[in-house]
């Protein structure tokens, strides 16, 4: 047992030290789960030992939360001071909370809120969920996330007044980092890039009416405003996060309000940032795939490309992007199928997988520019009707409210065609199998109806 700054300090000790210092509170039984012990009664038990041990030498604090019947446990300020010295952290520095780039704040902001408990411990649970994921080698990639203390955002409003400035704050519960490496291969030199992509986290206990998830959203709008006027990335998502018994009692009813509020107060938003909503049990699942993201289209297209290019019954354009397409600015891949001479059915690829909103809304914008081109264009005007296929790795998503897509005539969603990409099988909409690839051949009733 070592003494550190003049306190006998075991090594499991500072293992809770460190844990309490980076999450700032958590109970016995998180603890347990974050350091990685057995997830067993004896091991919560022994857990209270070091606790006691550390609250009697004045380092580690608790409160009794009556809804739990237990107590929760976090650093005191000699605690906190005594981590800052033990860390070397210098006292103005407040870190970026990614790649253990740790700050010093004011105790008041690391003490744990003496009111909202539910929404904290939410909030520990799901900050050990995401260090699973840390924890896990991948070539490639690079997973982080950090805390509200962290990523809590002051920004300038942006308006036409020429008056003082007016200064606003986001304040997501956390956010997640993805950094990936490509390897690109130019004049025979081979160069790494990185692509970052940032997401905020709002933890959900599902007490917030609509009226409360407007006025966040329209946080996060004037947020991006901001960023699109400073010509900054926004971020890829916000992912929602409830508990796991959701998925038992109305977690449908919860996912449309929620996205209801998105979409009404984000406007064009909405095409470039995916709302998603996990539940602890999922988020891992969710994460994956984030993760992989266009390596699901990619492998969804090396699986059906070559068939059709082999088919001898197929006619058309296996694969085609959009992203050249001038006025559309998206990304669209699609199939356009000739089912007659001068018509086709146009197929596009939308990744729609569980409780997430970008995949229709870039299929909403596509056709928004694609009903408007057809009459410009004779090159569309051959298209007669367009039809999602919905990449999927874990569930697809539930179709739109028919209002959705109200006024954009070309789409069917009757023929929608869910995709698996995990294990390289086909559905109807209604998740009934389908034997064969169902591009090839295509029946003429998708020009008919």
């Amino acid at each position: 047992m070592a003494i550190i700054l003049n306190k006998r300090i075991s090594d499991k000790d500072l293992l809770v030290l460190q844990f309490l210092f980076r999450m700032r509170g958590a109970t016995a039984a998180q603890l347990v789960k974050g350091l990685n012990y057995p997830n067993t009664i004896s091991s919560e038990k022994n857990m209270y030992k070091p606790l006691k041990k550390l609250g009697e030498i004045g380092l580690v604090d608790y409160q009794f939360i009556k809804l739990h019947t237990r107590n929760f446990y976090f650093l005191s300020e000699e605690g906190y001071n005594f981590m800052i010295r033990f860390m070397n952290l210098q006292p103005q520095h407040r870190g970026k909370g990614f790649y253990k780039d740790y700050g010093v704040f004011d105790f008041k902001l690391q003490r744990p809120p003496s009111q909202q408990h539910k929404h904290f411990l939410m909030q520990v649970d799901t900050f050990l969920e995401f260090e699973k994921i840390r924890d896990v080698k991948m070539p490639g990639i690079y997973f982080d996330y950090r805390d509200n203390r962290y990523c809590s955002k002051k920004f300038e409003l942006i308006s036409d007044s020429k008056e003082k400035k007016v200064w606003e704050e986001l304040k997501p519960d956390g956010e997640v980092l993805i950094v990936r490496e490509v390897v690109k291969k130019e004049s025979g030199k081979a160069e790494v890039r990185k692509t970052k992509n940032i997401y905020s986290i709002e933890v959900d206990t599902g007490t917030e009416r609509k009226v409360r998830l407007l006025n966040k959203f329209q946080q996060y709008k004037l947020y991006f405003d901001y960023l699109k006027k400073k010509k900054q990335p926004l971020p890829r998502g916000i992912i929602f996060v409830s508990n796991t018994k959701e998925r038992e009692f109305g977690l449908e009813a919860r996912w449309f309000t929620i996205s209801n509020a998105f979409h009404e107060a984000v406007g064009e938003y909405s095409f470039q940032v995916n709302l998603i909503h996990e539940t602890m049990d999922q988020i891992n699942l969710g994460l994956h795939r984030e993760i992989l993201g266009s390596k699901i289209a990619a492998q969804a297209f090396k699986n059906i490309i070559p068939v059709l290019e082999n088919s001898p019954d197929f006619k058309g354009l296996p694969l085609k992007y959009f992203s050249e397409e001038l006025p559309y600015n998206g990304g669209m891949a699609t199939t356009l199928v000739e089912i007659q001479e001068g018509k086709g059915v146009l197929f596009c690829y939308v990744r729609v997988d569980g409780f997430e909103t970008l995949g229709w809304n870039e299929l909403k914008h596509f056709l928004e520019f694609l009903s408007n081109e057809k009459t410009l264009n004779t090159h569309y005007s051959r298209i007669q009707k367009v039809v999602p296929v919905c990449l999927f790795l874990n569930k697809p998503s539930n179709m739109p409210d028919s209002n959705f897509f109200k006024g954009l005539p070309l789409l069917s969603l009757q023929d929608t065609i869910l995709y698996n990409v995990s294990n390289n099988k086909w559905f109807t909409k209604d998740l009934d199998v389908i034997d064969k690839i169902p591009l090839i051949p295509i029946s003429e009733r998708l020009i008919g109806h």
